[in-house]
């Protein structure tokens, strides 16, 4: 049975957390008393601005970080407040616990997407071919 801690970041990984930046964009922010710009985030991460950028909006829109400003002066912070604060802190206690156990539950998730992506397009290669077959005007009728 998984520790809560490791449930709350299977939670996060599965819902929110899809890329490594993001990953990297949460662990810097998480270490940070205050706001960080893009430019901050990505020297400290390691990541291209543009990246940054678009994962921490992504990251807004998700709930998990409030952005102060815009464009090129935009800067991120954890929103405490948020759904999420607790998920940050679990990702980022069980990151300096155990960094493999985090990796591996973002290749888990990472494979779990892929797979119910393959299931969609499976399935809906059915539907559309049953559609087809009873659409009249597909068949000339």
């Amino acid at each position: 049975m998984p520790a809560p801690l490791e449930e709350l970041v299977e939670e996060f990984v599965r819902a929110v957390v899809d890329s490594f930046e993001k990953l990297e964009i949460l662990l810097t922010l998480s270490s940070s008393e205050h706001a960080l710009s893009v430019d901050a985030i990505a020297a400290a991460a390691h990541i291209d601005e543009r990246m940054v950028r678009d994962e921490a909006n992504e990251l807004v829109e998700a709930g998990v970080l409030t952005r102060t400003g815009e464009g090129g002066a935009a800067s991120y912070t954890i929103d405490r407040g948020g759904a999420w604060a607790k998920h940050v802190d679990a990702l980022r206690a069980l990151h300096e616990a155990n960094r493999m156990k985090v990796i591996t539950l973002m290749s888990d998730a990472a494979l779990r997407r892929l797979r119910d992506k393959a299931d969609r397009i499976f399935a809906d290669a059915f539907v559309i071919g049953t559609l087809r077959k009873k659409d009249p005007k597909k068949d000339g009728e």
